[in-house]
């Protein structure tokens, strides 16, 4: 239980250190490389026009998944990172407009 406590207080301050506090704010570590990472978000062109944002709370929950009964910390973590990534207004719109076409 300590090691899941733990995993959740370094999501908590994951989150409040790179995270942005609000909905179009890129994360405070915003690289790009093109064509998976814009301004440190994963979004992967589709199109000219169109591309998919993988969102962190998509990794988060893969994370959850693939250690619940095994990592006890990085379960935490994940689950941390997956309840803070749905509380974003825009967190389930996935399709968005391709911003590696306005450079």
């Amino acid at each position: 239980m300590i090691y899941y406590t733990f995993g959740l207080i370094v999501a908590l301050i994951y989150s409040i250190l790179l995270l942005p506090n609000k909905v179009g704010d890129p994360p405070s570590f915003n690289p790009t490389i093109y064509p998976l990472i814009y301004n440190g978000m994963i979004i992967i062109p589709l199109n000219k026009e169109k591309a998919i944002h993988l969102h962190h709370w998509i990794l988060a929950l893969f994370i959850c998944l693939y250690y619940y009964k095994n990592n006890n910390f990085a379960f935490g973590f994940g689950l941390g990172l997956l309840f803070q990534g749905l509380s974003y207004s825009d967190s389930y719109k996935i399709i968005c407009d391709n911003p590696h076409n306005k450079n």
